[in-house]
């Protein structure tokens, strides 16, 4: 086992059962992709990053399963940017891919001028349109989250912008956003049936 997954471990040690979701990236990832990635982490509960550097999807899978995380969700790049977010699910064999978002837009922690934190529990849909309400499932999936009509706790906004669609973490008290804010689109549309 290398040095990386021998870290995670050390890190997990005692407090696994509050991790449910493997967050990592592209094998070269930008500066950019790594600062969102621990936004993310720190924006939303049970997320814990990992540093992919050689590893295979198969090397994912095996850590996934070895660690007990039941989602593996990997931010690849376009163009030196974060540009689509692949949700798996560890199996035997292999991640098996349960969805896909392409990820047009973000803002950072540091560019919404944020210094606040907090961490979502659950994924509030502030539309019911197919594509909206296809995210929300699939955000609640990807990151083991309730789907929730009226949030008890912090949580994932997810509102339709134009033909985009916008994912926010929010503050319940006070609605202000806390985390990095993603502007999200399903590549060819909604996956009817499949959320």
């Amino acid at each position: 086992m290398s040095e990386r997954p021998l870290r995670l471990v050390r890190r997990l040690s005692g407090r696994a059962s509050e991790f449910t979701t493997l967050l990592t990236s592209s094998r070269r990832p930008s500066r950019r992709t790594r600062t969102l990635i621990k936004d993310l982490e720190s924006a939303i509960y049970g997320v814990v990053r990992f540093t992919r550097g050689h590893e295979s999807l198969r090397d994912l899978n095996s850590i996934a399963i070895a660690n007990g995380f039941k989602r593996v969700v990997i931010i690849n790049e376009w163009r030196g940017n974060p540009g689509l977010m692949v949700i798996y699910s560890p199996s035997e064999e292999n991640l098996v891919e349960i969805g896909r978002l392409k990820i047009v837009g973000v803002k950072l922690r540091r560019e919404l001028g944020r210094r606040d934190a907090g961490q979502c529990r659950e994924v509030v849909s502030s539309s019911k349109d197919e594509t909206t309400i296809y995210i929300t499932k699939l955000l609640a999936d990807a990151f083991q989250l309730r789907a929730a009509e009226r949030p008890d706790a912090d949580y994932l906004e997810v509102s339709l912008d134009g033909d985009q669609v916008a994912i926010a973490p929010r503050k319940r008290k006070t609605n202000a956003i806390f985390g990095p804010l993603l502007r999200v689109v399903v590549p060819n549309g909604p996956r009817k049936g499949r959320a």
